[in-house]
């Protein structure tokens, strides 16, 4: 089992038309978004307009989740609100989707056979199992896990990062703070 800690600070910021993206990882790790070269990607998204219009990404299924602020996603014609830690929504990417209202969000992109999900944890334990190739458990708040005997102390802004991972349990104690765990088998 690998695991490693990526720091906000060590990740790359670019600004798009309704405001910013943040790349926390992407695999393979010689991937390129730009290029539309991945298997899966994480990010997070600030969205500095009211009204934004998304990339579409033909062949790319997108989870996201609000971080912070609220926003109506809609989906041709499909709208699904978004408060913060509340609904992930879960999309095609080359569906029409534009957002109403300014958000900082996190985002899961899978491509090709790469599957998986995202979900907002409030247990005090995640069941880590073969059923998927990597883990990651980002922090919104400053975080203590547990994970095969050995403590991870995340920062806000932090991922927690799990490859090649066999069955066990991370321990979060409760009322530490809010995680995003995205499950992926790529």
């Amino acid at each position: 089992m690998n695991i490693r800690i990526i720091k906000e600070q060590d990740c790359v910021t670019t600004r798009w038309s309704g405001g910013t993206t943040t790349q926390v990882y992407i695999f393979p790790e010689d991937g390129s978004y730009a290029e539309r070269k991945f298997l899966f990607r994480l990010s997070m998204a600030n969205a500095e307009v009211e009204d934004s219009v998304y990339t579409e990404l033909p062949g790319v299924t997108r989870y996201l989740v609000s971080l912070c602020g609220e926003c109506d996603v809609v989906h041709e014609g499909r709208a699904v609100h978004l408060s913060p830690f509340g609904t992930v929504d879960c999309f095609a990417g080359d569906i029409h989707t534009e957002a109403h209202g300014a958000i900082r969000d996190f985002n899961l992109m899978l491509k090709g056979e790469a599957s998986g999900d995202m979900l907002v944890v409030h247990e005090s334990s995640i069941e880590l199992t073969y059923d998927y190739t990597h883990y990651a458990l980002y922090a919104w708040d400053d975080v203590q896990i547990s994970i095969d005997g050995a403590d991870y102390a995340l920062e806000k802004g932090d991922c927690l990062l799990i490859t090649d991972c066999h069955p066990q349990k991370a321990y979060i104690p409760e009322g530490t703070g809010k995680i995003i765990l995205c499950r992926i088998k790529a």
